[in-house]
């Protein structure tokens, strides 16, 4: 009976701690594609999470830790197989959190009034460019985050990360450290992470290559996401009232062009310039 009322309180708790949205999105363009995109807040992890897949096949997991700073982006491309190809690659991209997202708190109080609406974005936040010249150690990236080695179990030679990265974990404003910095003995990020700067800035861009190039070369991935809370709203308080209360959320879409080393052509066969 004990064991029983101890199950129904974790699922309750869980329930509570966690909600999803599943939505229809699109570019908002004529001749936009529309598909589904679902977004969940975490507040017992304080994370949040996006996910969807295009319709190309790409899936894409997007995870916002935000104890410690991290976003971790998987991408799962599907492959050619009669072409030589994998049947499908696993790419992780690990940054640091960018501000212009709602914390999981209020992620999880979204709610949806026409299930059959597509929503667009009210404000488009452009392409931001990331190079992703360091090759991150899965097994070893608890430093940064421990949702790491769970989401890029599968991408254990394809994870990746900027320098920059690097130099603000050394810095103690993101990763494990950032939550307790005394507890910090190892700032050292060689343990984790390998960086190829120096071999990243001479390589050509993939689709440039000809085919049947085995050289190591520049490929790049795109992450869209067309419709995402980035902002909460306030308004003013009525009858006389000075302050203000929360009363909606701003949406924006962005962009993210990741680049990152491929071993050779035909493990970047999308890239197209």
């Amino acid at each position: 009976m004990l064991y029983r009322f101890i199950l129904l309180f974790l699922v309750m708790r869980l329930n509570m701690s966690m909600t999803e949205l599943v939505i229809n999105v699109s570019r908002g363009e004529a001749d936009s594609s529309v598909f589904r995109q679902s977004l969940s807040g975490n507040t017992s992890a304080d994370t949040v999470t996006i996910q969807y897949v295009t319709p190309s096949g790409t899936g894409v997991t997007q995870l916002t830790d935000f104890k410690t700073g991290v976003t971790v982006t998987v991408v799962t491309v599907p492959g050619e197989e009669e072409l030589g190809q994998p049947r499908y690659q696993v790419l992780c991209f690990v940054s640091p959190t960018s501000s212009d997202i709602i914390p999981p708190e209020a992620m999880t109080k979204l709610r949806q009034k026409h299930p059959g609406a597509v929503r667009v974005a009210e404000e488009g936040r452009g392409r931001v460019v990331v190079d992703n010249s360091a090759n991150i150690i899965v097994s070893k990236a608890n430093h940064l985050s421990h949702h790491i080695p769970i989401l890029c179990k599968e991408a254990k030679d394809t994870t990746f990360a900027p320098d920059h990265l690097l130099k603000q974990y050394q810095e103690g404003s993101l990763g494990q450290g950032k939550m307790v910095q005394a507890r910090r003995d190892n700032k050292d990020v060689t343990y984790f992470s390998r960086s190829q700067a120096t071999q990243y800035t001479g390589l050509a861009r993939c689709a440039g290559m000809e085919v049947g190039s085995r050289a190591p070369c520049l490929c790049v991935v795109e992450n869209c996401v067309f419709w995402y809370p980035c902002s909460l709203k306030y308004c003013r308080n009525t009858a006389g009232d000075p302050g203000e209360h929360r009363c909606g959320i701003r949406t924006c879409s962005k962009c993210t062009e990741m680049r990152f080393t491929a071993k050779n052509k035909n493990l970047c066969s999308w890239d197209e310039l």
